[in-house]
């Protein structure tokens, strides 16, 4: 009908719904869902209306037509599952299967399997295969999912919540600190078994592949295309049901929630170009962003400088830690045979990161020059494979200086051999390799710029960044054997306080987090078990009189009701609860729009409701309830209430 108004009318397609019906088991629709007739009758109107179509675009669109009741079909053979209608899922699936075979709608279906026993499901798709005739794209389409089931990864199982991370930096910045502290992060989850709610988008297989990682091929990521990657990367999330996706530097999908980890804000601190692409993607990321994360109590005032629509105590600190199995001292052995491998003959200085204006190399090369016994001295320059800047080369006449590209374990014994690191930088989000030095037993001597105190604390030799003199003073000062003993021993007690540990922890408890957000938690939450295979009578009454005691609470402005939706589907829980305060709105002429929040759980995984539980304040006692989900998440030992309850 409405494609035939259409034809000969102007339509307007308004997205907010004008009415609610409420869908029952009775219903002419739901047993055209039991039996797929929906998604069937749907693919009969596409092929009918074709000929109708313009003849350049009348396939291509039809072909998407297709496509996309395949994921309508997915989406509601998923509903069917949440209500145990295996039979009514079966059927939504091989109807799907007859509108399309597609990769991405083959990949939709292998991320629900992954969620089910899919070896059941499978044999029961065999069996009503068997029974239904299906067409040639339902054939080619259970041909191409066995297919791609036999290539699948036996471990590739996705979990609740499901995480979607893009591996983007590893393949921009290479061996960067960004992508040091992402290779930990990652390698902490797969300890603490984190890992298994992480889906990793490898872009053109430059990520570093670990075991207990889920690997999705992906491509590479280009400037020229940031709008194409964001519909790309929100396809992904599609497929999989991604709950929240964090990238590991500055992309995003089109609307599934994100979460923004700042490392620093170096080019908004430092004054750069703001207009270059990479700049304005990381703006958009940080907009995009449900969640802020920052390395550093700095960062996180720096961010919220730049970006004041983000409020300081919304932004989640987890500082960056160091590798103790690889940041330790190291032996006297060890620096010999590294000392003789790069044919360093004197006692050296260290610099480490690329020669640009913030890492201010030229202040300790100034600073050396003064020095009476610098030719007592080498140099070793890390981090930068260029020759060295012809304009410091003045500053080192009699010096060897060592240009050095050096893995973490080389990198390790070189700082733990080095008379100092040398770091007097104008600006850090953090500062990793003052404490790497640390933890070598290497004395530090910086500047207390941006985030350096917080990570330095008392243990490094302070300098100002603009003075030589004091910085020729302080390499003097670090040669004399009691202030050194003392630097590396503050030192090695600093590093205990920060661990990737402790940073994968506070950075998985705000992801798990923002999977919340959708609840709209406030100050107080409640939460209630509804049993809904009651009838429909007793449920509404006793919601409309929950709803009705919260409404009309003193403090309902900062109350959140949470309605458990095991055994219904969350469409048809939504229209019922749009029934019941409705009923409230006629009845009562009690208006919820300025409160209570009223909000409904569905489909969290074990991880969630430990999240969620801790976010409660007391479940209201209903006559019937869930006892299975009351038990299975333990709210038993929730604090409980009755209808008259006091915050």
């Amino acid at each position: 009908m409405w494609k035939r108004i259409a034809v000969h009318y102007p339509v307007w397609f308004e997205t907010q719904p004008l009415a609610y019906y409420r869908r029952h088991s009775a219903s002419h629709t739901s047993t055209l869902i039991r039996s797929g007739a929906n998604i069937a009758n749907a693919l009969r109107a596409i092929e009918i209306s074709e000929s109708y179509l313009p003849k350049a675009f009348a396939t291509q669109l039809s072909n998407q037509a297709r496509k996309n009741y395949a994921f309508v079909a997915i989406s509601t053979a998923r509903r069917m599952l949440a209500m145990s209608d295996m039979e009514a899922a079966i059927a939504q699936i091989w109807s799907g299967l007859n509108c399309s075979d597609s990769p991405e709608v083959i990949s939709s279906l292998i991320s629900l399997l992954k969620s089910i026993d899919s070896e059941k499901f499978l044999v029961e798709l065999s069996n009503y295969a068997e029974q239904k005739q299906g067409n040639e794209t339902s054939q080619s389409a259970l041909t191409k999912l066995y297919q791609a089931l036999e290539e699948e990864p036996s471990d590739l199982k996705t979990t609740s919540p499901t995480i979607v991370f893009d591996g983007v930096a590893f393949q921009i910045l290479e061996k960067a600190g960004i992508t040091r502290v992402w290779t930990n992060l990652l390698e902490e989850w797969i300890k603490n078994g984190f890992a298994k709610y992480i889906i990793l988008l490898d872009r053109a297989g430059t990520a570093p592949h670990l075991s207990g990682i889920r690997y999705i091929n992906f491509p590479a990521y280009g400037y020229g295309n940031t709008e194409g990657d964001r519909e790309m990367l929100q396809q992904i999330c599609d497929q999989f049901g991604a709950d929240l996706f964090i990238s590991s530097y500055y992309t995003t999908p089109i609307s599934t929630p994100s979460v923004f980890l700042a490392h620093d804000m170096i080019p908004e601190a430092i004054g750069w170009n703001l207009n270059l692409s990479v700049w304005r993607n990381k703006h958009h990321s940080i907009r995009h962003a449900a969640i802020h994360i920052a390395v550093s109590e700095n960062t996180a005032q720096d961010l919220v400088k730049f970006f004041p629509h983000i409020s300081l105590e919304s932004v989640i600190v987890a500082k960056n830690g160091v590798d103790a199995q690889i940041f330790s001292p190291a032996s006297s052995e060890d620096i010999s045979s590294f000392k003789k491998k790069y044919g360093i003959i004197k006692p050296y200085f260290m610099l480490v990161g690329i020669d640009d204006n913030r890492k201010n190399r030229i202040l300790f090369f100034k600073a050396f020059s003064q020095l009476s016994n610098r030719e007592g001295f080498e140099i070793v320059c890390t981090g930068s494979d260029s020759l060295l800047n012809p304009e410091l080369r003045n500053y080192t006449s009699g010096s060897v200086v060592h240009i050095l590209e050096l893995e973490d374990e080389e990198l390790a014994t070189a700082y733990s051999g080095a008379v100092a690191l040398v770091y007097p930088s104008k600006y850090e989000g953090f500062g990793l390799p003052i404490l790497e030095a640390m933890a070598c037993g290497c004395p530090v001597i910086t500047c207390p710029n941006g985030s350096i105190p917080e990570v330095a604390g008392e243990a490094a030799i302070y300098v100002n960044h603009e003075n030589a003199d004091e910085l020729a003073d302080a390499l003097g000062e670090v040669q004399k054997p009691s202030i050194r003993k003392s630097v590396i021993a503050a030192g090695l007690k600093r590093v205990k306080q920060f661990s990737w540990s402790q940073m994968a922890n506070t950075v998985s408890s705000a992801l798990i987090d923002a999977t919340l957000l959708p609840l709209k938690l406030k100050d107080n939450n409640l939460i209630i078990f509804p049993d809904w295979l009651q009838p429909e009578e007793k449920i509404g009454w006793e919601l409309q009189a929950v709803i009705k005691a919260i409404a009309t609470h003193s403090e309902n402005r900062s109350i959140t009701l949470l309605v458990t939706t095991s055994n219904i589907s969350y469409d048809d829980a939504e229209l019922f609860l749009s029934s019941v305060t409705m009923n409230l709105l006629m009845e009562e002429d009690l208006d919820l729009s300025q409160g209570p929040e009223i909000s409904l759980v569905s489909e969290l995984g074990e991880i969630q409701w430990q999240a969620l539980l801790s976010h409660i304040q007391a479940r209201i006692i209903l006559s019937y309830e869930d006892k299975d989900v009351i038990a299975q998440i333990r709210a038993e030992n929730l604090t409980s209430y009755n209808l008259e309850f006091s915050l």
